[in-house]
């Protein structure tokens, strides 16, 4: 499954079972405590390991620091006042997350083999092969 799929499923999991969401609950989901917040509910979709800290989901599986998404999601839900207040509103989540899904990650027209050459793995390791001399640039 890819990210965009995965940030929708996720959002469609809070709408069907919002007595599971709870933003203050910052790890993926488990059996001992089914609890989710959104990034947790990316994680489980992901098939991250239950109990994995949001912090990680985000940056390995959405490529942002925790609070880079958290400052897109707040955007998206146009908050007057930034604050968990607006991220506790099981009502507006889902939404918000399809539009961060659809904003962020709605390449779905891509190939996977060329979006992979614009991922931040793929373009730091040409900068270091640069730095390095190790690939040439040709001016024709």
């Amino acid at each position: 499954m890819n990210t965009f799929e995965a940030i929708n499923r996720a959002a469609d999991h809070i709408e069907q079972h919002p007595a599971l969401y709870s933003f203050t609950h910052a790890r993926t989901p488990s059996r001992t405590c089914p609890l989710g917040c959104m990034l947790g509910r990316i994680g489980e979709m992901l098939q991250v390991a239950p109990g994995t800290d949001v912090a990680k989901v985000a940056r390995d599986c959405l490529g942002v620091p925790e609070g880079a998404f958290y400052e897109r999601i707040w955007n998206l839900m146009d908050c007057p006042r930034k604050g968990s207040r607006a991220l506790n509103d099981v009502a507006r989540v889902p939404a918000a997350m399809r539009a961060y899904a659809k904003r962020y990650h709605g390449r779905a027209g891509i190939p996977g083999s060329v979006r992979d050459i614009f991922s931040p793995t793929a373009t730091t390791a040409v900068a270091l092969g640069k730095a390095n001399g190790r690939i040439e640039e040709r001016v024709d």
